[in-house]
């Protein structure tokens, strides 16, 4: 040993900070106690994450038949547009 006085050179009192401060070993039971929270939250997290996927896979169908339904009035009526000798020559060659 060099004769160095190594007491003030700890990482906790050049912060600032004391020994005291550490936190004691939490029990068995405190342990368990935390792990059961913690499981609880997960679960609640998730049926909520599942709740809102629900709920936005039902809006993407309502917005589906809203244009599924746009689209089809859009075919029916370029159908019904179209001139007479093209909508001839369409179902004979299509037969």
């Amino acid at each position: 040993m060099t004769g160095l006085d190594t007491r003030q050179k700890g990482p906790c009192r050049s912060q600032g900070g004391s020994l005291s401060t550490v936190s004691p070993i939490p029990s068995e039971e405190e342990e368990e106690e935390e792990e059961e929270e913690e499981e609880e939250e997960e679960e609640e997290e998730e049926e909520e994450e599942e709740e809102e996927e629900e709920e936005e896979e039902e809006e993407e169908v309502e917005e589906q038949k809203r244009t599924s339904s746009t689209t089809t009035t859009i075919n029916a009526s370029t159908k019904i547009l179209m001139p007479s000798s093209l909508a001839f020559k369409y179902i004979c060659l299509n037969y």
